[in-house]
Protein backbone atom coordinates (compact mmCIF):
# COMPACT_ATOMS: atom_id res chain seq x y z
CA UNK A 1 0.00 0.00 0.00
CA UNK A 2 1.50 3.45 -0.52
CA UNK A 3 0.65 6.27 1.20
CA UNK A 4 1.02 10.02 0.60
CA UNK A 5 2.62 11.75 4.10
CA UNK A 6 2.43 15.56 2.34
CA UNK A 7 3.77 17.30 -0.62
CA UNK A 8 4.85 15.28 -2.92
CA UNK A 9 6.09 13.03 -0.90
CA UNK A 10 5.07 9.22 -0.70
CA UNK A 11 5.84 6.18 1.17
CA UNK A 12 5.35 2.36 0.95
CA UNK A 13 3.41 1.36 3.80
CA UNK A 14 2.93 -2.87 5.16
CA UNK A 15 0.46 -4.31 3.61
CA UNK A 16 -0.13 -6.86 6.21
CA UNK A 17 -1.83 -5.74 9.12
CA UNK A 18 -0.62 -6.60 12.79
CA UNK A 19 -2.82 -8.35 15.19
CA UNK A 20 -3.49 -7.80 18.73
CA UNK A 21 -0.88 -8.87 20.81
CA UNK A 22 -2.04 -6.18 23.53
CA UNK A 23 -2.62 -7.25 27.66
CA UNK A 24 -6.43 -7.66 28.01
CA UNK A 25 -7.99 -5.41 30.48
CA UNK A 26 -9.61 -7.95 32.57
CA UNK A 27 -5.98 -9.33 33.67
CA UNK A 28 -4.14 -5.89 33.92
CA UNK A 29 -4.48 -6.02 37.41
CA UNK A 30 -3.33 -9.24 38.57
CA UNK A 31 -0.04 -8.96 35.57
CA UNK A 32 0.46 -5.52 37.10
CA UNK A 33 0.58 -7.19 40.87
CA UNK A 34 2.72 -9.92 40.02
CA UNK A 35 5.35 -8.01 38.46
CA UNK A 36 5.55 -5.61 41.21
CA UNK A 37 6.46 -8.58 43.62
CA UNK A 38 8.76 -10.20 41.09
CA UNK A 39 11.02 -7.26 39.97
CA UNK A 40 11.42 -6.54 43.83
CA UNK A 41 12.53 -9.76 44.19
CA UNK A 42 15.01 -9.93 41.37
CA UNK A 43 15.98 -6.50 42.69
CA UNK A 44 16.58 -7.93 46.31
CA UNK A 45 18.80 -10.69 44.22
CA UNK A 46 15.94 -13.70 45.61
CA UNK A 47 15.81 -15.05 42.11
CA UNK A 48 14.42 -18.32 42.56
CA UNK A 49 11.32 -16.07 44.10
CA UNK A 50 11.67 -13.71 41.82
CA UNK A 51 11.15 -16.70 39.00
CA UNK A 52 8.65 -18.34 40.50
CA UNK A 53 6.81 -14.69 40.04
CA UNK A 54 7.26 -14.45 36.63
CA UNK A 55 6.50 -18.15 35.81
CA UNK A 56 2.75 -17.36 36.99
CA UNK A 57 2.74 -14.06 35.15
CA UNK A 58 4.12 -16.58 31.89
CA UNK A 59 1.59 -19.27 32.95
CA UNK A 60 -1.79 -16.60 33.54
CA UNK A 61 -0.66 -14.99 29.48
CA UNK A 62 -0.42 -18.82 27.98
CA UNK A 63 -3.69 -19.59 29.63
CA UNK A 64 -5.43 -15.70 28.71
CA UNK A 65 -4.15 -16.48 24.94
CA UNK A 66 -5.76 -19.67 25.02
CA UNK A 67 -9.20 -17.93 26.48
CA UNK A 68 -9.34 -15.61 23.60
CA UNK A 69 -7.66 -17.37 20.73
CA UNK A 70 -5.00 -14.54 20.29
CA UNK A 71 -1.22 -13.94 20.90
CA UNK A 72 -0.24 -11.64 23.76
CA UNK A 73 3.27 -10.39 24.24
CA UNK A 74 4.92 -12.18 26.66
CA UNK A 75 8.21 -10.38 26.13
CA UNK A 76 8.90 -9.00 29.60
CA UNK A 77 8.51 -12.13 31.55
CA UNK A 78 10.31 -14.10 29.38
CA UNK A 79 13.75 -12.11 29.42
CA UNK A 80 13.37 -11.37 33.23
CA UNK A 81 13.31 -15.17 33.60
CA UNK A 82 16.63 -15.41 31.38
CA UNK A 83 18.07 -12.37 33.60
CA UNK A 84 17.62 -14.56 36.05
CA UNK A 85 18.89 -17.76 35.23
CA UNK A 86 22.18 -15.63 34.27
CA UNK A 87 22.24 -14.04 37.34
CA UNK A 88 22.93 -17.87 38.72
CA UNK A 89 24.91 -18.54 36.04
CA UNK A 90 22.81 -20.84 33.96
CA UNK A 91 23.77 -19.75 30.68
CA UNK A 92 22.27 -22.59 28.66
CA UNK A 93 18.55 -22.08 29.98
CA UNK A 94 19.22 -18.15 30.10
CA UNK A 95 19.74 -18.01 26.62
CA UNK A 96 16.45 -19.97 25.66
CA UNK A 97 14.51 -17.72 27.41
CA UNK A 98 15.93 -14.16 26.18
CA UNK A 99 15.99 -15.65 22.94
CA UNK A 100 12.76 -16.61 23.14
CA UNK A 101 11.86 -12.95 24.55
CA UNK A 102 13.38 -11.55 21.01
CA UNK A 103 11.26 -13.68 18.77
CA UNK A 104 8.44 -12.18 20.78
CA UNK A 105 9.84 -9.01 20.39
CA UNK A 106 10.25 -9.43 16.41
CA UNK A 107 6.36 -10.33 16.75
CA UNK A 108 5.41 -7.28 18.46
CA UNK A 109 6.63 -4.84 15.25
CA UNK A 110 5.37 -4.38 11.63
CA UNK A 111 5.61 -6.27 9.06
CA UNK A 112 9.43 -5.46 7.62
CA UNK A 113 10.18 -3.29 10.57
CA UNK A 114 11.50 -6.45 12.69
CA UNK A 115 15.12 -4.26 13.04
CA UNK A 116 13.41 -2.22 15.85
CA UNK A 117 13.72 -5.36 18.24
CA UNK A 118 17.59 -4.50 18.24
CA UNK A 119 16.86 -1.86 20.38
CA UNK A 120 14.57 -4.04 22.67
CA UNK A 121 16.40 -5.24 26.29
CA UNK A 122 16.83 -8.86 25.13
CA UNK A 123 18.26 -7.71 21.75
CA UNK A 124 20.70 -5.71 24.08
CA UNK A 125 21.42 -8.68 26.39
CA UNK A 126 21.95 -11.29 23.40
CA UNK A 127 24.37 -8.79 21.62
CA UNK A 128 26.02 -6.93 24.47
CA UNK A 129 26.37 -9.55 27.17
CA UNK A 130 26.28 -13.01 25.68
CA UNK A 131 27.91 -11.70 22.23
CA UNK A 132 25.65 -13.52 20.28
CA UNK A 133 26.15 -14.29 16.71
CA UNK A 134 24.99 -11.17 14.47
CA UNK A 135 23.63 -13.76 11.93
CA UNK A 136 21.40 -15.64 14.49
CA UNK A 137 19.82 -12.55 14.92
CA UNK A 138 19.20 -11.89 11.60
CA UNK A 139 17.78 -15.29 11.20
CA UNK A 140 14.83 -15.08 13.88
CA UNK A 141 14.02 -12.17 11.89
CA UNK A 142 14.01 -13.50 8.80
CA UNK A 143 12.14 -16.57 10.48
CA UNK A 144 9.47 -14.08 11.82
CA UNK A 145 8.90 -12.10 9.01
CA UNK A 146 8.12 -15.16 6.77
CA UNK A 147 5.82 -16.09 9.17
CA UNK A 148 3.85 -12.54 9.03
CA UNK A 149 4.32 -13.13 5.10
CA UNK A 150 2.78 -16.39 5.23
CA UNK A 151 -0.34 -15.22 7.16
CA UNK A 152 0.63 -17.34 10.77
CA UNK A 153 1.71 -14.10 12.90
CA UNK A 154 -1.78 -14.38 14.53
CA UNK A 155 -1.40 -17.69 14.57
CA UNK A 156 1.58 -17.96 16.59
CA UNK A 157 1.08 -18.38 20.53
CA UNK A 158 4.37 -19.74 21.33
CA UNK A 159 8.01 -18.17 20.39
CA UNK A 160 9.43 -21.63 20.76
CA UNK A 161 7.49 -22.46 17.19
CA UNK A 162 10.32 -19.94 15.55
CA UNK A 163 12.98 -20.97 18.49
CA UNK A 164 12.51 -24.66 16.84
CA UNK A 165 12.73 -23.50 13.17
CA UNK A 166 15.49 -21.34 13.93
CA UNK A 167 16.96 -25.16 15.37
CA UNK A 168 16.62 -26.48 12.71
CA UNK A 169 17.92 -23.93 10.31
CA UNK A 170 21.15 -23.64 11.93
CA UNK A 171 21.42 -26.88 12.79
CA UNK A 172 21.98 -25.84 16.63
CA UNK A 173 21.70 -28.17 19.91
CA UNK A 174 19.11 -26.79 22.23
CA UNK A 175 21.42 -27.98 24.91
CA UNK A 176 24.36 -26.37 23.96
CA UNK A 177 23.35 -22.51 23.12
CA UNK A 178 25.66 -21.16 24.94
CA UNK A 179 28.69 -22.78 23.15
CA UNK A 180 26.51 -22.41 19.71
CA UNK A 181 24.84 -19.10 19.37
CA UNK A 182 28.05 -16.80 21.28
CA UNK A 183 31.18 -16.14 19.63
CA UNK A 184 34.55 -14.90 20.87
CA UNK A 185 34.76 -10.89 21.35
CA UNK A 186 38.15 -11.21 19.94
CA UNK A 187 37.34 -11.78 16.34
CA UNK A 188 34.85 -8.99 16.39
CA UNK A 189 36.30 -6.11 13.98
CA UNK A 190 37.02 -3.00 15.55
CA UNK A 191 38.85 0.14 13.80
CA UNK A 192 41.83 -0.44 13.55
CA UNK A 193 42.86 3.43 13.05
CA UNK A 194 44.35 4.98 15.79
CA UNK A 195 42.78 7.93 16.42
CA UNK A 196 39.15 6.01 15.39
CA UNK A 197 40.29 2.99 17.83
CA UNK A 198 40.67 5.49 20.51
CA UNK A 199 37.25 6.87 19.36
CA UNK A 200 35.59 3.69 19.70
CA UNK A 201 36.60 2.92 23.24
CA UNK A 202 35.42 6.00 24.60
CA UNK A 203 32.12 5.89 22.46
CA UNK A 204 31.74 2.48 24.23
CA UNK A 205 32.61 3.83 28.29
CA UNK A 206 30.14 6.69 27.51
CA UNK A 207 27.79 4.20 26.23
CA UNK A 208 28.30 2.14 29.72
CA UNK A 209 27.90 5.67 31.87
CA UNK A 210 24.59 5.74 30.39
CA UNK A 211 23.58 2.45 31.41
CA UNK A 212 24.27 3.46 34.39
CA UNK A 213 22.58 6.63 34.62
CA UNK A 214 19.48 5.54 33.03
CA UNK A 215 19.06 2.61 35.37
CA UNK A 216 19.88 4.71 38.37
CA UNK A 217 16.92 7.09 36.86
CA UNK A 218 14.78 3.90 37.39
CA UNK A 219 15.54 2.91 40.47
CA UNK A 220 14.83 6.32 42.21
CA UNK A 221 12.26 7.23 45.19
CA UNK A 222 9.22 9.29 44.78
CA UNK A 223 10.96 11.71 46.80
CA UNK A 224 13.57 12.00 43.95
CA UNK A 225 11.55 12.82 40.59
CA UNK A 226 13.89 15.53 40.22
CA UNK A 227 16.64 13.38 40.51
CA UNK A 228 15.05 11.19 38.34
CA UNK A 229 14.27 13.59 35.63
CA UNK A 230 17.87 14.74 35.89
CA UNK A 231 19.65 11.05 35.29
CA UNK A 232 17.51 10.61 32.66
CA UNK A 233 18.48 13.71 30.94
CA UNK A 234 22.08 12.41 31.66
CA UNK A 235 21.59 9.54 29.80
CA UNK A 236 20.47 11.00 26.38
CA UNK A 237 23.35 13.66 26.70
CA UNK A 238 25.94 11.00 26.78
CA UNK A 239 24.31 8.79 24.70
CA UNK A 240 24.30 11.50 21.90
CA UNK A 241 27.84 11.84 23.14
CA UNK A 242 28.89 8.52 22.38
CA UNK A 243 27.56 8.44 19.04
CA UNK A 244 29.59 11.69 18.36
CA UNK A 245 32.64 9.97 19.47
CA UNK A 246 32.13 7.02 17.76
CA UNK A 247 32.92 8.11 14.54
CA UNK A 248 36.24 10.16 16.09
CA UNK A 249 34.62 13.89 16.24
CA UNK A 250 34.57 15.98 19.54
CA UNK A 251 31.12 16.58 20.86
CA UNK A 252 30.49 20.13 21.76
CA UNK A 253 30.52 20.69 25.67
CA UNK A 254 26.88 21.27 25.86
CA UNK A 255 24.03 19.37 27.27
CA UNK A 256 22.59 19.18 23.76
CA UNK A 257 25.05 18.36 21.37
CA UNK A 258 22.77 16.96 18.56
CA UNK A 259 23.64 19.69 16.12
CA UNK A 260 26.86 17.13 15.18
CA UNK A 261 24.28 14.26 14.24
CA UNK A 262 23.99 15.34 11.14
CA UNK A 263 27.74 14.42 10.42
CA UNK A 264 27.52 11.10 12.85
CA UNK A 265 25.23 9.97 10.05
CA UNK A 266 27.39 11.31 7.00
CA UNK A 267 30.54 9.43 8.46
CA UNK A 268 28.68 6.12 8.99
CA UNK A 269 28.42 3.72 6.14
CA UNK A 270 26.35 0.69 6.19
CA UNK A 271 23.31 2.15 8.02
CA UNK A 272 19.66 0.64 8.04
CA UNK A 273 16.45 2.97 7.85
CA UNK A 274 15.47 1.99 10.84
CA UNK A 275 19.30 3.16 12.34
CA UNK A 276 18.71 6.73 10.29
CA UNK A 277 15.69 6.98 11.93
CA UNK A 278 16.89 6.07 15.44
CA UNK A 279 19.52 8.67 15.38
CA UNK A 280 16.79 11.17 13.55
CA UNK A 281 15.09 10.62 16.77
CA UNK A 282 18.00 11.52 19.15
CA UNK A 283 18.34 14.67 17.46
CA UNK A 284 14.77 16.12 18.72
CA UNK A 285 14.73 13.89 21.61
CA UNK A 286 18.31 15.74 22.80
CA UNK A 287 17.05 19.07 22.16
CA UNK A 288 13.63 18.54 23.83
CA UNK A 289 15.14 17.28 26.83
CA UNK A 290 17.78 19.79 27.21
CA UNK A 291 15.50 22.06 29.45
CA UNK A 292 15.38 19.27 32.09
CA UNK A 293 19.39 19.49 33.28
CA UNK A 294 19.03 22.55 34.80
CA UNK A 295 15.19 22.90 35.58
CA UNK A 296 15.91 19.28 37.62
CA UNK A 297 18.13 21.22 39.59
CA UNK A 298 17.61 24.75 39.90
CA UNK A 299 13.49 24.76 39.55
CA UNK A 300 11.40 27.60 37.52
CA UNK A 301 9.63 30.03 38.17
CA UNK A 302 10.48 30.56 41.82
CA UNK A 303 9.56 26.86 42.26
CA UNK A 304 11.89 24.33 44.07
CA UNK A 305 12.58 21.45 41.42
CA UNK A 306 11.32 19.21 43.77
CA UNK A 307 8.10 20.46 43.47
CA UNK A 308 7.79 20.34 39.93
CA UNK A 309 7.77 16.92 38.74
CA UNK A 310 4.92 14.09 38.67
CA UNK A 311 5.05 10.01 38.30
CA UNK A 312 4.24 10.77 34.70
CA UNK A 313 6.85 13.32 33.79
CA UNK A 314 9.63 10.37 35.30
CA UNK A 315 8.33 7.57 32.95
CA UNK A 316 8.38 9.68 29.92
CA UNK A 317 11.73 10.75 30.88
CA UNK A 318 12.90 7.14 32.04
CA UNK A 319 11.39 5.92 28.47
CA UNK A 320 13.04 8.19 26.08
CA UNK A 321 16.39 7.26 28.03
CA UNK A 322 16.05 3.90 27.35
CA UNK A 323 15.11 4.44 23.98
CA UNK A 324 18.33 7.02 23.57
CA UNK A 325 20.67 4.09 25.29
CA UNK A 326 19.18 1.56 22.96
CA UNK A 327 20.15 3.70 19.53
CA UNK A 328 23.44 4.21 20.86
CA UNK A 329 24.25 0.96 22.20
CA UNK A 330 22.41 -0.70 18.48
CA UNK A 331 24.62 1.52 16.59
CA UNK A 332 28.30 0.61 18.41
CA UNK A 333 27.08 -2.91 18.14
CA UNK A 334 26.91 -2.61 14.30
CA UNK A 335 29.82 -0.96 14.07
CA UNK A 336 31.53 -3.53 16.64
CA UNK A 337 30.37 -6.48 14.37
CA UNK A 338 31.42 -5.15 11.06
CA UNK A 339 27.63 -4.00 9.64
CA UNK A 340 28.35 -0.52 9.54
CA UNK A 341 31.86 1.53 9.14
CA UNK A 342 33.09 4.51 9.58
CA UNK A 343 34.51 6.71 7.01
Amino acid sequence: MVKKVGGDDWVIMPSITPPDRSLPISIQKDIVGLEIGASRQFYLHNYPESMKLYNKILDLLEQTQTNINRPIHKGVPLHMIGLCYSSTNEHDKALRYIMLAYIEDTLNVNFKFEDSADAAPAARMLRDYYNINPKILQAVKELSQKAKSDGKWSKILDPNTILQELEVEEKIDSNKLTEQLTQPASKQPVPTQPKLARAYEEAENLCSEAYKVYFRSQNLSESDYNGAIEAAQHCIELSVKALIKLVGLEYHTKHDPSTQLEEVIARLNGLSDYDKVSIARAKWISTMWEWSHSTSIYGSLNVQASNLFREKDVKSAVEYASEMHSCCSVIISRVKNGQVKIV
